[in-house]
């Protein structure tokens, strides 16, 4: 297996930014050494004056390069994951919009296609899910012809069709937040409040139900 010396960088860690430097075997961290350590490697780079970090994990991420993942294609989702790659985020969350259900369907369906990910993108982690259950006056960029109180047909339709959600957004006052949020901590999905008009009361008692699991 090959070494690889990354010589006399900036290391980002724990809060702290150290001069060192990194060997790896093949693709994983082997040693961090001292800066000039002189160790043997089978390629040597010099990355003075350039800093070294774990690659970021974005949690909430709707496209890049031009691409929306609600644009239900494989394109998008390799030009998007591409891009981010580029810039240092080596895992992320694509996230979707309030829609119809058969367009949130249709970006599933692609989501699935392209859930290994791209030699050159960002690895995707899963599907967040934003609204179509939230508060119309908190829509920001969200459309409101698409803003709608939980369903349970409606939504379990969706967690049916999807395996990999992670995370799904709502607005807890709505009526039948709480029995979403219950449906959605059984399957393993983490429930998140957002776009929403509560306040400290109505958050407080969506609390039990993000717990009650």
């Amino acid at each position: 297996m090959s070494t690889t010396l990354l010589r006399g960088g900036r290391l980002v860690q724990d809060g702290c930014i150290t001069r060192c430097d990194i060997l790896l075997r093949g693709k994983a961290v082997d040693a961090v050494l001292p800066p000039d350590s002189g160790a043997a490697a089978d390629f040597v780079y010099d990355l003075a004056g350039l800093y070294v970090s774990a690659g970021f994990i974005d949690i909430h991420v709707h496209g890049g390069g031009g691409h929306d993942f609600m644009d239900g294609t494989p394109e998008a989702y390799h030009g998007a994951s591409a891009l981010h790659l580029r810039h240092g985020t080596t895992a992320m969350v694509p996230t979707t919009l309030a829609a119809s259900k058969e367009e949130l369907l249709r970006s599933f369906s692609v989501f699935e296609r392209c859930r290994d990910g791209f030699a050159d993108g960002a690895k995707l982690l899963g599907l967040h899910i934003e609204g179509p259950y939230i508060a119309k006056s908190q829509c920001g960029a969200q459309d409101p012809r698409f803003i709608r109180e939980p369903d349970p047909a409606e939504y379990n339709e969706l967690l049916d069709a999807c395996p990999h959600i992670l995370r799904w957004t709502i607005a807890p006052e709505l009526p039948g937040a709480r029995e979403m949020g219950l449906a959605l901590l059984v399957r393993g999905v983490l429930p998140s409040i957002g776009h929403s008009e509560a306040d400290s009361e109505a958050v407080r008692a969506a609390i039990p139900a993000a717990t009650a699991m």
